[in-house]
């Protein structure tokens, strides 16, 4: 009789396990599968819809690929007020793309410190966007431009200078320079160095000073320069907005073979993770 009952109560807590098990697994197939956004053309830009998750996420980044390629890039991200109701969609309003380009997007949660990915949305196109040269929404530099690294002084010196997205218009984002280590991504202020809607050849970055001691002694990837804007929708939710990257060379070299590493300095970014690094020839 003691062994039936043994028997049976193990039963129960293998079963406790089993249904537990189960009861997680599928609140995490929820997760991952309610958060592809559905997209929409409207007018001159693209609406991404993001599905708020049955977690809340402390931020959401926003990928965008041309339709039937590989290569994708963070056009951005938003950071969800806690206050939005169950069934709430987010809308990311893509205003960067070229008339007539497909287009598909994917969306990173980010939710108690780990990342979910979706899946890609449709193709998607405007047929009104007023934008038909990639190179007017992102930095540009003049051929054969890059970057001259110092290790004893930390500084990037740029060899040409860098002009300013001619659209939407002049001064309409900020400069940041994308960082790379192997725990994080982030995007730093580099827009002190802007002057007359450019940053002249021989500017210099300060690394030491512009990057957190967090990045210090660990080998880094300059991911390139990208422009940034930021808009709340009234109280709420916090949108911010980049171009396409700008990626220079370092000392002839793409920056995945040149890395670099700071030793000593201090310094502070928002989340930028592009999925590849492409060196624009």
């Amino acid at each position: 009789m003691r062994k039936i009952v043994i028997c049976l109560l193990l039963q129960v807590f293998i079963a406790m396990i089993i249904y537990s098990g189960c009861k997680l697994s599928i609140e995490d197939d929820e997760l991952e599968t309610a958060v592809t956004p559905d997209v929409k053309a409207s007018g001159t830009v693209i609406n991404v819809f993001l599905a708020k998750t049955n977690i809340q996420a402390s931020y959401i980044n926003v990928y965008r690929r041309k339709a039937g390629t590989d290569d994708s890039v963070n056009i951005g991200l938003l950071f969800p007020a806690n206050v939005e109701p169950v069934n709430f969609t987010y809308t990311f309003c893509d205003e960067l793309v070229i008339k007539d380009q497909n287009y598909q997007y994917s969306a990173r949660y980010c939710i108690n410190g780990k990342y979910i990915y979706s899946g890609w949305s449709s193709s998607v196109k405007s047929n009104e966007s007023t934008y038909t040269n990639e190179d007017e929404l992102k930095y540009t530099i003049a051929s054969g431009g890059q970057f001259t690294y110092s290790a004893s002084a930390n500084t990037l010196t740029f060899s040409a200078d860098v002009n300013e997205p001619a659209k939407p218009s002049a001064g309409y984002f900020t400069a940041k320079l994308g960082v790379l280590s192997k725990q994080t991504s982030n995007v730093y202020d580099i827009n002190n160095l802007v002057t007359s809607n450019k940053i002249a050849e021989d500017s210099t970055i300060q690394l030491a000073t512009l990057l957190p001691a967090s990045l210090f002694d660990t080998p880094l990837t300059i991911a390139g320069i990208v422009g940034q804007r930021e808009e709340k929708a009234g109280s709420k939710t916090k949108y911010v907005h980049w171009t396409e990257p700008l990626v220079l060379k370092i000392d002839g070299k793409a920056p995945a073979a040149k890395q670099i590493t700071i030793s000593s300095g201090s310094g502070s970014g928002y989340d930028y993770s592009r999925n590849v690094i492409v060196v624009v020839e």
